[in-house]
């Protein structure tokens, strides 16, 4: 049986409503002056990127990413 990629088994416990667009910080990462936290696009990263950041941080982020219709996140190296 073949193991299911990391990021396919992404789930948000809690969807946050905080706007990114009033976060501080780059592409890549801002911080949450709501809930004081940093906040990764995964989105702007490449599949390495954001599984190494996942795994690092034992799932632990709050992160930020786009999803097809079909359930996969559009990476930086799509």
């Amino acid at each position: 049986m073949k193991p299911v990629p990391l990021l396919a088994r992404i789930r948000v416990a809690t969807p946050c409503r905080a706007d990114w667009n009033e976060m501080t910080g780059d592409a890549r990462v801002r911080h949450c002056a709501q809930c004081d936290k940093n906040v990764f696009n995964l989105s702007e990263m490449t599949r390495e990127q954001a599984e190494r950041l996942i795994i690092e941080r034992n799932g632990d982020l709050c992160a930020r990413y786009y999803q097809r219709h079909d359930g996969t996140i559009l990476l930086a190296d799509c």
